[in-house]
């Protein structure tokens, strides 16, 4: 009885495990007893030769180990037929080796990484010799040759452009690529440029009735950098600048020197006609003391009158 074929290593030591049937094909046999004429193997459709060992028994079913000589071969034939009475069915057991060049399969399965040899692409041997030759000669700046990429380093001096923090070279070529963001400028001004004298060339434009008139031209004096309207819009800006927030302009105000009397501020004054209107009152005839409006006891105004009605005020501002 023969099973599938089996895959072991050429010229290594391997264990075959094999189950053998009674003689009537339906029940195991479990209870023979191996004899080293039971097993033969033929190598390469040679002549067929005692195996070197003895098969063991495993219980319920059986093994042989085959020698790394005996593993010298593409393709092995293991016989196992009883040399005595026949008390199991004949046993057949076909196998082919890998991992060598006079092996049936020269492919190593057991090399995790494999060198593999292309000789065609799609049928084309000149297609696998030129990605060999593309293959041999890659660089780390280009990749594989004959590409268009420069043979210099990513965003360095030659190389491909990048677009990262810091270095925007990408975004300034999309800037300029059609229908970016500059061209649209460009073509916005050609639009009108077109539509000056001569597409824009001014050949004619002293004898156009839109030319250029003196009063024109000064006007166009007054707006250039440093002329007359834009030195106006600069001392703007200087003011304009530094004006802050509503709270820092009023508090400006409030505190102007000289700002309602010599060597009074509005704040002062406001200080003094806030007591004097709704602060606390307090003293005596001749005497009166006029407090913050907060009611924190400060004393803003004292007022001191005589018996003719003349007076003195003190501010505490």
């Amino acid at each position: 009885m023969a099973q599938g074929i089996h895959l072991r290593k050429y010229g290594v030591e391997t264990t075959i495990d094999f189950e053998l049937y009674e003689v009537d094909g339906i029940d195991l046999r479990t209870d023979w007893t191996p004899a080293a004429a039971d097993c033969e193997v033929m190598k390469d459709e040679g002549a067929s030769t005692q195996c070197t060992n003895t098969a063991t028994d495993e219980g319920s079913t059986y093994s042989i180990v085959l020698t790394a000589t005996e593993m010298q071969a593409a393709r092995l034939v293991l016989k196992v037929v009883d040399a005595a009475t026949k008390v199991f069915l004949d046993k057949v057991i076909v196998i082919e080796t890998y991992g060598n060049a006079s092996a049936m399969h020269a492919f190593d399965l057991d090399t995790a990484t494999q060198g593999v040899d292309v000789v065609q692409v799609s049928g084309d041997s000149t297609a696998a010799d030129n990605l060999e030759s593309a293959c041999d000669n890659y660089s780390v700046t280009r990749g594989l040759t004959g590409t268009a990429l420069p043979a210099a380093v990513a965003a360095a001096a030659g190389g491909v452009p990048l677009s990262t923090a810091g270095s925007l070279e990408m975004d300034t070529l999309a800037d300029w690529v059609n229908a970016g963001r500059l061209d649209t400028i460009l073509d916005a001004i050609k639009t009108v440029t077109d539509n000056l004298p001569d597409s824009g060339a001014l050949t004619t434009i002293g004898t156009d009735t839109a030319r250029l008139t003196a009063v024109r031209a000064a006007t166009m004096t007054d707006w250039i950098d440093g002329g007359r309207l834009d030195l106006l819009l600069d001392a703007i800006k200087v003011v304009t600048d530094a004006l802050t927030d509503p709270d820092t302009i009023a508090a400006a105000l409030l505190d102007l020197a000289n700002g309602i009397e010599t060597g009074v501020t509005l704040r002062q004054a406001q200080r003094a006609q806030s007591a004097v209107a709704a602060g606390k009152r307090a003293g005596g005839p001749g005497t009166t003391a006029f407090s913050a409006i907060n009611n924190t006891g400060t004393t803003r105004v004292t007022s001191t009158t005589d018996e003719d009605g003349d007076g003195t005020i003190a501010l505490n501002l």
